[in-house]
């Protein structure tokens, strides 16, 4: 299974990517004739031109080429190259790279010619430097440089004003098209810091001391016969400062300044749906018809990028003085991140009109957990679910298990360093939780909006988990070890169709709503749900019985549970 920000199989396998970069499916007409492949010093390498990468298909002597990415989608971004071969097609032969791309792991083999050396989009760690005041030199912006070492995205750019005094205090490096460029790091006294490219600054130049200079002004009496002249408009009087006398200097209080939601501590805390992607979000889920769903999806794939947009992660009011390290979370700041998870979900359930209402369970905070401590090692070689070990955690909790199946977890990459044992602050942790559940639901087009499904429609009970996973060259195809931290999150159903507990009667009281395990906010709701939930249990069941008194006697339940249900929903 390919690399993803998103791994979910419920019945299928499915290969994701990251950011809203979609792979094509294409295969040349032609075929050709395979030289063989070779190794070569790996290197650096952009995209001079709009082509496509490839994956090879066929044997040597008629092979045939599978577009697999548009190069145009990966325009700031830097590709590393492993191996070439040559192809000839009627004579004409033609050298192709073996290349991953360092953002996201995507692959395929790309025409040399296509390719220049160099790094893009990346950048090295931040230093330290020697604190320099300055003012600008040029028209240019103060950028936030989000990502890691693999790749940087320039976000919330703010022009510099002429005349302002910027504090630099650190540097570093950014790669564009293979040129090393240097940014500082800037404050300025209105609260403005951000990252600025150093030739757009020059020095702060010391004002001039000056000499105090005493003035005497000498008065004159003017004739008495002399007449005094008239002051028009047009002839401004020059005015006259005694020098005996001392303006009087009235202090003023000033203004409070208006201030951000970011500032006042508002951090996101909900994802932003767009209508259209709502009511394509209903269709593609609920309609039978195959061209309703294929036209919703659609839709909904063309969304996804400006979905993204609308769903900038903002940490006001979020700690950035204490660190963490992922591997090894501690439980009260892993809970906050369940509760942050869970309300971003249930926020985006309500948008959709969807009654029903998720919670955090600890059991499933523990399954998670167990889940994702295992991933770290060598033996998990392929990007995708561990099934062996998701097996094993649900096997000791009485849960269903199957070979080639994955019944519990939704899997992203939250982050990715070249640091062991990285820290990350509240606000990055908050981020990554962010950024993971919008990738959830609006970033999911290629594994048919099974982790939007899994999280806003199929389960009520939640646990999330973080994991660090060392990777090495085999298995990313970067020439460095570098380190992920992976986002489980784990529910376990118990629906007729999908029963996944063995022992029905254990599931309540270990992940259902009444059980201790679950952290309910709001009593009231809770028991609603609870109620709605068994009968609409006991309803599949009649249903499948073909006991139609039984069912209407259900459905009438039903309705009454409903209007209890949204009542309480609306008293929260």
């Amino acid at each position: 299974m390919n690399k993803g920000m998103l791994i979910k199989v419920v019945t299928v396998a499915a290969v994701v990517t990251v950011g809203g970069i979609t792979p094509i499916n294409g295969q040349a007409s032609a075929t050709y004739h395979r030289g063989k492949i070779t190794k070569i010093k790996h290197r650096a390498y952009y995209t001079t031109k709009s082509g496509k990468s490839y994956r090879f298909k066929g044997k040597a002597k008629h092979l045939k080429l599978t577009a697999n990415h548009k190069l145009k989608s990966y325009q700031k971004t830097t590709w590393v190259a492993t191996r070439k071969v040559t192809l000839t097609k009627h004579g004409h032969k033609t050298v192709y790279y073996d290349v991953t791309n360092a953002r996201n792991h995507a692959r395929g083999w790309v025409r040399r010619s296509y390719l220049k050396a160099g790094r893009n989009f990346q950048m090295t760690n931040p230093k330290k430097m020697t604190t320099k005041r300055y003012v600008r030199a040029k028209k240019g912006k103060i950028y936030q440089l989000k990502g890691n070492r693999n790749y940087v995205k320039f976000t919330k750019g703010r022009a510099l004003v002429a005349g302002k005094t910027y504090k630099a205090t650190k540097r570093r490096t950014v790669y564009k098209r293979g040129k090393a460029v240097t940014y500082y790091y800037v404050t300025s006294s209105h609260g403005v810091k951000g990252w600025v490219w150093n030739h757009s600054l020059k020095a702060k130049r010391k004002a001039a001391t000056k000499t105090p200079v005493k003035v005497t002004t000498t008065i004159t009496a003017k004739p008495a016969t002399q007449p005094q002249t008239k002051v028009t408009p047009s002839q401004p009087a020059k005015q006259v400062t005694q020098p005996t006398t001392t303006p009087k200097v009235t202090p003023t209080t000033p203004k409070t300044p208006t201030t951000t939601p970011s500032q006042q501590g508002q951090y996101s805390k909900h994802i932003q749906l767009s209508t259209s992607w709502i009511q394509n979000f209903k269709t593609y889920t609920t309609t039978n018809d195959a061209n309703q769903k294929a036209q919703a999806k659609k839709t909904l794939d063309g969304l996804a990028q400006s979905e993204a947009q609308l769903n900038q992660f903002s940490a006001g009011g979020l700690s950035t003085a204490h660190q963490y390290n992922t591997a090894n979370l501690p439980d009260s700041e892993l809970l906050k991140l369940n509760e942050y998870f869970m309300q971003l979900v249930n926020g985006a359930r309500t948008d959709l009109g969807y009654r029903d209402t998720a919670y955090v369970n600890t059991n499933d905070i523990a399954f998670a957990k167990d889940i994702a401590q295992h991933y770290g090692n060598y033996q998990w070689s392929k990007y995708g679910h561990d099934l062996p070990v998701i097996n094993a955690a649900a096997k000791a909790r009485g849960l269903r298990t199957h070979p080639t199946l994955n019944f519990y977890e939704n899997l992203g990459v939250g982050a990715t360093s070249f640091t062991k044992n990285y820290l990350y602050s509240e606000a990055e942790l908050y981020k990554m939780i962010y950024d993971q559940v919008t990738n959830f639901i609006t970033g999911d087009a290629n594994s048919n909006y099974g982790h939007a499904q899994g999280i806003l429609i199929s389960a009520n009970n939640y646990g999330l988990a973080l994991a660090v996973a060392e990777r090495d060259e085999a298995q990313t195809g970067i020439p460095m070890t570098t380190y992920e931290t992976d986002v489980h999150v784990v529910s376990v159903t118990d629906t007729v169709n999908t029963q996944l507990i063995l022992n029905h009667a254990d599931f309540e009281p270990t992940y259902g709503i009444t059980s201790k395990a679950t952290i309910k906010p709001n009593a009231q709701q809770a028991a609603a749900q609870y109620a709605y939930n068994v009968d609409l249990r006991a309803l599949e069941v009649a249903q499948n019985r073909n006991q139609a008194a039984e069912v209407a006697k259900l459905q009438a339940k039903l309705a009454v549970d409903r209007t209890t249900l949204d009542k309480a929903n609306e008293a929260m």
